[in-house]
């Protein structure tokens, strides 16, 4: 059993804890001790490695999916050598265009490349859902991503234990409002195609189409059953 750390340089104090935790509940996990950045080159290496995350905030990070701040280690230990604890899959997003494939945790999306509006047909389950959509671009998050870009785009939050996605566009001109829908979403370029991101990286551009759906592969993520709204609640302020 190996402990993987992922973490800034502040928190070196906090790591020999962190391996004697892990090592007490004979549990092999991903510790993620920072901000969303941190969370999700972790969740990345716990897909591809099939190993739980705990995340622990750090600074002014927010993270809807850490249980506590690195001030709160020692109460969280105590948690979970006392068993309160399970493990929780949270979905991937696969992307595929007529020429590659992308993944993503929270988000994948898409932007103009040029002055001018995009133009496309999204379309649900290979249902026509809008036709000509004139935007920005567009969002499909999982429901730990609808707490990040999808929120600040204007989107819905969704329940963490959902089951759908959200399509959130991107300064429409007109009433396409977001939907949230189980299943795929599909995007049409009318023209100029599209530059695609994920969870904030650039990628390749787009000239076609753009599929979106869920992962055949999850991130497990350590949850100390703090309910989601309770986390909310603090990640607002109220």
């Amino acid at each position: 059993m190996a402990a993987t750390i992922f973490s800034n340089k502040k928190h070196k104090s906090i790591k020999p804890a962190i391996v004697k935790l892990l090592k007490s509940v004979k549990l092999d996990a991903i510790v993620a001790v920072g901000g969303d950045g941190t969370f999700l080159r972790a969740f990345r290496e716990g897909a591809r490695t099939n190993k739980p995350v705990l995340c622990i905030r750090s600074g002014n990070s927010k993270g809807v999916l850490a249980e506590g701040g690195a001030s709160e280690f020692e109460k969280m230990a105590q948690k979970i050598k006392a068993g309160g604890f399970s493990i929780i899959k949270y979905p991937m997003l696969e992307g595929r265009t007529e020429k590659q494939r992308l993944s993503g945790f929270n988000e994948i999306g898409f932007f103009r490349r040029t002055e001018e509006a995009l133009r496309f047909d999204l379309f649900v389950n290979n249902v026509l859902f809008y036709e000509n959509v004139v935007a920005d671009g567009g969002i499909i998050a999982t429901p730990a991503g609808s707490t990040a870009y999808n929120i600040s785009s204007g989107g819905p939050v969704l329940d963490l234990a959902s089951q759908s996605l959200v399509f959130t566009p991107l300064n429409p001109h007109g009433l396409n409002k977001p939907v949230v829908f189980e299943g795929s979403a599909k995007i049409v370029f009318k023209r100029h195609g599209a530059q695609a991101f994920a969870d904030g990286k650039k990628l390749p551009a787009v000239k076609r189409y753009l599929e979106i759906f869920k992962s055949g592969k999850s991130a497990k993520v350590i949850s100390l059953k703090t309910p989601f709204y309770t986390k909310w609640r603090r990640i607002v302020g109220i």
